[in-house]
């Protein structure tokens, strides 16, 4: 089920829980994947809700819904429970999700303050799993959503990286409380679904290459976890990667360039599976350059 948190007034809880018709648990704890706030100033906020709360506010966790308490609540409850909370939770129960193809959009300013939140449930999340803390994992915002003025599909794309991946059936249970649900891919042969495809050249073991993957299937802002161990090349490679288009404008702008032109090639495609391939071999090929730049950077 899908957890949702609502700060406001008593009776909306249970209004959004009748709305839902059971579908939705409502929880006063920090491990939910989504929190509504009634009556607090909606400037800036979606009615139908979507997740624009606090975009200037990337260090604060702040609700991802914001309503007015005013004549409109009631509509606005019923839209934001019909065309958000209630997809989401079916796909969770149903445990299955497709993405479809490849669907860039324009960049989005509160995109770091989603993935901070989300990210910041996550950890609420995977903390009990090694008894309260999480200390030594990462827990990174990658991908293009985390590269200003880059477009994207509209995924936020986070990371975790573990010293060692957790017994899957209680790291699936623990975040799909957060509102992630355990991906299959699309086809057999997904990449990234349960291994990264190696990197040339990285000179690791077989093993650091294991992975799992989850999608956050929120039809507002959809995201996707990669759980890697901390040991893996591509865990930081994803990292040197962003920092590297964050600070080469030029070399963003020919990444948008291809990945509008590889976007429109499979545009009809029934997932984004061969977009992925056909953008990863240009990715692998500039990982040297942006490594050699972020060891430069750091000293190393």
């Amino acid at each position: 089920m899908l957890r949702v948190r609502v700060d406001g007034p008593d009776d909306v809880a249970a209004r959004v829980t009748a709305l839902g018709d059971g579908a939705l648990v409502v929880a006063a704890a920090d491990d939910v994947a989504l929190v509504l706030a009634v009556g607090t100033d909606p400037a800036g906020a979606d009615p139908a809700g979507a997740d624009r709360a606090g975009a200037d506010r990337a260090d604060v966790v702040l609700a991802d819904v914001v309503l007015a308490d005013d004549r409109e609540l009631g509509s606005r409850l019923a839209a934001l429970v019909a065309k958000r909370l209630l997809p989401w939770s079916a796909a969770l129960a149903s445990g299955r999700f497709a993405p479809g193809p490849a669907v860039l959009v324009d960049p989005d300013p509160g995109w770091p303050a989603m993935a901070a939140r989300r990210l910041a449930r996550v950890r609420a999340a995977l903390a009990p799993l090694t008894g309260g803390s999480i200390a030594g994992w990462s827990l990174d915002h990658i991908g293009s959503t985390a590269v200003p003025g880059l477009p994207a599909k509209a995924f936020l794309d986070l990371q975790v990286r573990a010293p060692a991946l957790p017994e899957p059936g209680a790291l699936d249970a623990a975040l799909s409380r957060v509102g992630f649900l355990a991906a299959a891919g699309s086809r057999p042969d997904s990449p990234g679904v349960h291994r990264d495809v190696p990197l040339g050249g990285a000179g690791a073991s077989d093993d650091v290459w294991r992975k799992r993957l989850f999608v956050s299937p929120d039809p507002a802002v959809p995201a996707v976890l990669h759980v890697r161990l901390a040991a893996s090349p591509w865990g930081r490679s994803t990292v040197q990667f962003r920092d590297w288009l964050r600070a080469h404008p030029a070399e963003r702008d020919h990444y948008a360039q291809l990945k509008a032109a590889v976007a429109a090639a499979h545009e009809q495609d029934a997932d984004p599976d061969d977009y992925t391939r056909a953008k990863s071999t240009w990715i692998t090929e500039v990982l040297p350059r942006a490594a050699a730049w972020s060891d430069g950077r750091n000293g190393w």
